[in-house]
């Protein structure tokens, strides 16, 4: 802050001229920085209202009886979105997704998308969409409304409580210890 003080009194003791900063190369510099920074927070809050705005739509629709979605770019995102809330419709919106991607629909029909998709997208609902291709390639017809809970399901992933060794000596009346 000093400097900036001594800076402005170097520039003023030259010249019989008032300072003015419109005019001061530095001031327009700082100006210049504070405007793009000001610009790129803008971009992103516009980003993250697309984003909320396509979580939003996914869980309309998952709340509606439509049984498929085409795919976007930027859902991935916005299925993260929904899963950081804990919006119970995410299992659905994942089955989407694994479709999609098992048949190279929306937008991972490009195959670059589908690569992308192998960094984003949970481990679950690529697995679903592994199950999905493979009863594809077999002919087998996939009820999606079912799959989902195979593969998708958080069940899969707790562990089952471990039996009490003492579970078959207890009664409601009599613990035996």
């Amino acid at each position: 802050m000093l400097a900036e003080w001594e800076r402005i009194e170097q520039l003023l003791a030259g010249t019989t001229a008032s300072y003015t900063p419109d005019t001061d190369p530095f001031v327009q510099e700082e100006l210049a920085i504070e405007q793009r920074r000001q610009e790129a927070v803008q971009a992103e809050l516009e980003v993250q209202q697309r984003l909320a705005e396509r979580a939003n739509e996914l869980a309309q629709q998952a709340s509606s009886p439509c049984t498929t979605m085409e795919s976007r770019v930027g859902d991935e995102a916005a299925r993260d979105h929904l899963a950081l809330r804990g919006d119970w419709r995410v299992e659905k919106v994942d089955a989407w997704l694994a479709q999609a991607l098992a048949d190279h629909s929306g937008h991972y029909a490009d195959p670059a998308a589908r690569t992308a998709a192998t960094a984003t997208l949970p481990a679950a609902v690529r697995a679903h969409a592994a199950l999905l291709s493979a009863l594809a390639r077999t002919g087998t017809p996939a009820d999606v409304s079912k799959l989902p809970s195979l593969a998708v399901s958080p069940m899969w992933t707790r562990q089952p409580p471990l039996p009490s060794p003492l579970g078959s000596l207890r009664t409601p009346h009599l613990d035996v210890r």
